[in-house]
Order: structure tokens, then C-alpha cells, then sequence
């Protein structure tokens, strides 16, 4: 059981102002920091905001997964993300 003082409320919110990284590296931090006995609940909590960023997004879990996998396995296909999530400044 997760002590909810050291981890409700205390994560950042994914939906805003954070690419899909930012917010799991964000977790990754505090699931390394915290209590063993807190690290599934953190790592349950990111979970959760993460696919709310997604869904918020317009796009379902299952979209965006399949879109990472298509980026991580097509190096056009990343660049053209890069590209529309941070576009260069000219």
C-alpha cells in the first residue's frame, strides 16, 4: 500500500506544458527516489497521466503506442515528429 502523502498530488501533471518524455522522465525521477513500497503506485500514477495527456490530445492509447513504435522502427518517420512537436526556429 502506497503512503499517499508522498505521492498523490505531489506528481507533475502531463497534460500540461510536457512532451510525452518530459512527463516519464519526470516520473522515472521520483519512482527512484521514492520508498520501495511507493515506487507501483508512483509508476500507476504516471501511467495514468500520461494517457490522459494522450487522450487529451485527441489520440487513444493504442494510437500514440503504435505511432512510437512506427518512429522508433522508420528514422523518417521520427524526424517528421521532431519536427511537428518542436518546429525549428528560422
Amino acid at each position: 500500500m502506497c503512503s499517499r502523502l508522498s505521492w498523490t498530488k505531489a506528481g507533475p501533471d502531463c497534460s500540461r506544458d510536457q512532451a510525452g518524455g518530459e512527463c516519464e522522465a519526470n516520473y522515472q525521477q521520483r519512482i527512484a527516489a521514492a520508498p520501495t513500497s511507493d515506487k507501483g503506485c508512483i509508476a500507476d500514477e504516471g501511467m495514468q497521466e500520461l494517457a490522459k495527456a494522450v487522450t487529451e490530445q485527441g489520440l487513444s492509447v493504442e494510437e500514440y503506442t503504435t505511432i512510437l513504435e512506427v518512429a522508433q522502427n522508420d528514422p523518417d518517420v521520427l524526424e517528421k515528429l521532431k519536427q511537428r512537436i518542436r518546429p525549428s526556429v528560422e
